[in-house]
Formats: structure tokens, C-alpha cells, sequence
């Protein structure tokens, strides 16, 4: 079967009877890779906009007509999960080349990061000032696993002219091809990690896995 069903116009202009004559009956996960690349051929929006901003404007309905929706989908609970599998599917799409994150306009606010300023002020000569370029190194990022050691991590980056995130508990795809869009990086990355050592279990070198105490 096919990854997905591509069509020659937006998803959303077809009538009922279009839309489940193409895309009745189809598994959830070709549906929704269908859903996800006709947006990015044929895009609604002239706007960024969260994850959530696509579920609504695009997704939601589209599920909804096709009859994939009930009265728990509407709910908070509902939603996270709709939210899970919509990000899950999108990630897969953006790790195999078949799209972006700004194919969709789709941009993460809720998570901190830092790029170092492309411009700086800088002393000129007799009674003015002027902005120079000076690229620092924004290909050097420190990552933070939460919110609660941003600041200080952000003080380090910006004293040394490097980038930053933090993952908030859980990272996401969406804010790294962000950051690294507008950082725009040219070399090899490197990513330095801030996180906490509670592993559940320890994979040794040997390959073998050894239980933490």
C-alpha cells in the first residue's frame, strides 16, 4: 500500500463525496501522511503557527468529515493524543526528506532557545557607531533537558557566542530545525547536553545491559 494518496488540489476544496471516495477507508497512517504533504503542496496559511494551529485549521476537519472523530476527541485528553500522533507522523515525514517544519509554517514557541546576534554594536570611528557582522558559534549549542537551568545556560551562550535550547522535559523536532534555520549553520555541529543521570538501566560498551541500582 502506499505511504500516502497525493491529489492534484487542496484537500480541503473537495466535497464530501471526494473526500470519501479518495480517502474512506484508508489506515490512519496513510490518511495522515495525506493530510500532512497536501498542506505542504497546496498551503492554507500565510502565517506561522503551532502544531496545534494545523490540527484545527487543516487536520481536524478533514478527520472529522471522514468520520475518524468522536466527542472525546474534543476533549483535553483527546486532544494531547491527537497532538502525539500528529507530531509523531509530521517527525516521520521531516526525518525521511519529505517536508519541514517550515513547509507548514508550523514554528515551536513553546520551548527557549538562543542564537547568537548577528549584528553587534561596535565602536566606530570619531563620533559615531556602526553594526558590523561578526559570526561567532552558533553551530556549538547547549542543551538544556528543562526550563529550570535555562537562564544560566543562556548566560553561558551568550557570553560565548554560542546557541542554546532547552528541551523541556521532552525535546522537540520542530524548535531544533527552527533554532538551527535562523542560526544559519554552515559547519559540523556540536551539541553540548545538560541533563539529568537517572537511567533506568546502563548500556555497557560490551553491548550487555546492566540494571541501575
Amino acid at each position: 500500500m502506499k505511504k500516502y494518496i497525493e491529489i492534484d488540489k487542496s484537500i480541503k476544496e473537495l466535497s464530501d463525496d471526494e473526500l470519501l471516495k479518495i480517502f474512506g477507508g484508508l489506515k490512519k497512517s496513510v490518511l495522515m501522511r495525506s493530510i500532512i504533504l497536501n498542506e505542504k503542496k497546496f498551503l492554507s496559511v500565510s502565517y506561522d503557527r503551532s502544531l496545534r494551529g494545523f490540527w484545527y485549521a487543516t487536520v481536524k476537519p478533514i478527520l472529522s468529515r471522514l468520520g475518524f472523530l468522536s466527542a472525546s476527541d474534543s476533549t483535553e485528553e483527546g486532544l494531547t493524543k491527537w497532538d502525539k500522533e500528529l507530531s509523531g507522523y509530521l517527525a516521520e515525514l521531516v526525518r525521511s526528506g519529505d517536508c519541514s517544519y517550515v513547509d507548514l509554517r508550523i514554528v515551536d514557541n513553546s520551548r527557549r532557545r538562543f542564537t547568537p546576534a548577528t549584528f553587534v554594536s561596535s565602536p566606530g570611528v570619531d563620533t559615531f557607531t556602526y553594526d558590523v557582522t561578526t559570526p561567532k558559534y552558533p553551530h556549538i549549542i547547549i542543551s538544556t533537558e528543562k526550563d529550570t537551568i535555562y537562564a544560566i545556560i543562556e548566560t553561558i551562550a551568550t557570553y560565548f557566542g554560542l546557541s542554546c535550547v532547552s528541551g523541556k522535559g521532552q525535546n522537540s523536532l520542530a524548535c531544533m530545525e527552527d533554532l538551527l534555520r535562523k542560526a544559519h549553520i554552515e559547519k559540523d555541529i556540536t551539541i553540548l547536553t545538560l541533563t539529568d543521570y537517572d537511567p533506568n538501566q546502563i548500556i555497557l560498551t560490551n553491548g550487555s545491559i546492566l540494571p541501575a541500582e
